[in-house]
């Protein structure tokens, strides 16, 4: 299953039930099992990139501080 985009999930139909007020619960809960996984794949990259951004952060610092060999 692919990750959902914000235009998949502004433009989802869900049809409503013939016998009482409401939607049908099978498509809910199938946008709902789609919202779940998207959010859970967008918050495992987003600690993937925070992690790599303070390791670049720490080379970085580490590079600045260290000194050149044309310094000693």
């Amino acid at each position: 299953m692919r990750p959902l985009t914000p235009h998949d999930v502004h433009t989802a139909r869900l049809d409503t039930t013939r016998f009482r007020t409401g939607y049908d619960c099978d498509q809910v809960d199938r946008l709902l099992d789609q919202c779940e996984t998207t959010i859970r794949i967008l918050a495992q990259a987003l600690k993937q990139t925070s992690i790599q951004l303070r390791a670049l952060g720490d080379q970085f610092n580490n590079a600045r501080t260290k000194p050149t060999e044309e310094a000693k």
